[in-house]
């Protein structure tokens, strides 16, 4: 008898934590299904990573690195490239960092807290993650063209380490700011 109430305790005491991480995974699984299903192989998608490909190319341009922008259609993707050294990255669909955007929108639209702060906290915290996907691009050239050695360590764990820490520092601002809990 008493470990049923100690469970029904536990159950009762963590209910507001578990509806947030259910609520936030089908959020997530929404926003997931949307992207595969509705906007990647789309036009629109393509203009998007046009874009994200320009706007590390100005980057590139603006810290003197040389290089070429390549547009391809090719399985919707855009190339910057060095013509001199071979160094080259691919932006495709798996450098757009929409997953870790995904889970971000989800676990603050989660989060109990004011909708009007909550849509606030999603248009900066995807802004910022964008932005810094932008930066981590250009930086994925750099080390390709400079450390190629060392090429595979930074593109597949540390600059998006990087991103992701932003999310997850980004999520625990926006906890601190909600001023609330799930448990409330």
């Amino acid at each position: 008898m008493q470990e049923k109430s100690n469970e029904e305790t536990f159950a009762v005491k963590n209910a507001g934590t578990v509806l947030f991480l259910g609520v936030s995974a089908v959020v997530f699984f929404i926003l997931y299904f949307s992207y595969e299903k509705l906007l990647v192989d789309t036009q629109l998608f393509g203009h998007y990573l046009e874009l994200c490909t320009q706007l590390a190319s100005q980057l590139l341009t603006a810290i003197s690195v040389e290089h070429q922008w390549i547009y391809g259609t090719e399985d919707l993707k855009t190339r910057l490239a060095d013509g001199e050294l071979g160094a080259f990255i691919d932006i495709t669909k798996h450098s757009d960092a929409s997953m870790i955007c995904a889970v971000l929108i989800a676990c603050i639209a989660a989060w109990p807290g004011n909708i009007v702060k909550k849509l606030g906290a999603v248009v900066l915290g995807v802004a910022i993650i964008l932005a810094l996907n932008i930066v981590r691009i250009a930086a994925m050239l750099v080390v390709d063209i400079y450390a190629p050695l060392h090429f595979e360590l930074y593109s597949t764990m540390i600059l998006p380490g990087i991103l992701i820490a932003a999310a997850v520092g980004y999520f625990i601002f926006w906890i601190r700011i909600s001023g609330t809990h799930p448990s409330d």
